[in-house]
């Protein structure tokens, strides 16, 4: 326990001095680092404390919103590089879990739309755990298509059914300010990618800035804060995905209405074509932001031995 001991002046009257206001706002001080201490510490049992985690091999966590969305290439760039995810099937009723036990957040895409709440419960609780990833947190996220406008929504920006749905191949052109970000290093000023889209994001969180744009969407790519970025074309696109896209219910009458009913197969046969290009893409991009998401986790590290340096040689007296 804590032991202070009061001047007689404290222990006599209740109008004591000014020293011993100090003395008592130390005690309350040291009680709560001390509190913080053993809540961290039962944490930690689970969780090991940021400054033991490697940013060589962060742990990352991907809420996933359909079989028919899965990380696709972001996954096998993860398993390439030794890292196993921990993938979270919300539409399925899989809880999300403790953040804390986590270094970088992905969010994949799906056919449903960030305002259905009513549809899919779980939405709002996805966009606390986005909200409190970001703005509390403060950790790597990536987000694409439906992670990307979830990303938007949860801080503040809005999302609305597109005026031109986009569904095709198409040439993703880099703001001035996405052409000098280390996300997109390598990449020049245009890259194609796939669009697979019915919303868009119309207006951004506070502090958004625009990295990216196709012809009918301004905001394709954007960032929030320095290491939270969302994605609205499909990074993570494998044939097998654009092929379950095609088949799909929801998305293949997207891509019939805007293109007719060969479209599916034009499509394919476009993204087969090109699948080098793009799966060199989407192994730069991810590069990238695991250089930028481990420069922030080494950080974040630094900060945390820094405070369990200050908090081990405070001046207390434990007795």
């Amino acid at each position: 326990m804590l032991r202070y001991a009061l001047s007689p002046s404290a222990r006599l009257s209740p109008l004591f001095h000014l020293r011993d206001v100090d003395i008592w706002r130390h005690a309350v001080h040291c009680w709560s680092q001390q509190w913080h201490q053993l809540v961290c510490f039962r944490v930690e049992r689970a969780c090991p404390a940021p400054a033991d985690r490697s940013p060589m091999k962060p742990r990352v966590l991907i809420f996933q919103h359909g079989h028919y969305c899965p990380p696709g290439t972001l996954g096998d760039h993860l398993a390439a590089d030794g890292i196993e995810p921990k993938v979270v099937e919300l539409n399925r009723g899989e809880a999300i879990p403790d953040l804390n036990c986590f270094d970088i957040l992905m969010v994949m895409g799906g056919t449903m739309d960030v305002w259905q709440e009513a549809e899919n419960p779980w939405l709002a609780a996805e966009k606390d755990a986005i909200r409190r990833w970001v703005g509390e947190l403060d950790r790597p996220y990536l987000g694409v298509c439906l992670g990307h406008q979830l990303l938007a929504d949860a801080l503040g920006g809005r999302v609305e059914p597109a005026v031109k749905p986009e569904v095709a191949l198409l040439q993703i052109e880099l703001s001035d300010a996405g052409r000098q970000h280390p996300l997109f290093s390598g990449f020049g000023t245009k890259k194609r990618a796939v669009q697979w889209h019915g919303a868009e994001v119309i207006s951004l969180p506070q502090d958004g800035l625009v990295l990216g744009s196709s012809v009918d969407c301004p905001i394709s790519t954007f960032m929030v804060g320095s290491t939270a970025f969302g994605v609205q074309y499909h990074v993570e696109a494998t044939l097998r995905s654009v092929g379950a896209w095609c088949e799909h219910p929801d998305s293949s009458a997207l891509l019939e209405r805007l293109h007719g009913p060969s479209a599916a197969t034009r499509l394919q046969a476009d993204v087969s074509a090109a699948m080098p290009e793009l799966h060199s893409n989407s192994r730069r991009l991810y590069d990238n932001f695991m250089k930028i998401a481990r420069a922030q986790l080494r950080h974040g590290a630094r900060r945390a031995c820094e405070v369990d340096r200050s908090v081990t040689n405070g001046s207390v007296k434990d007795l």
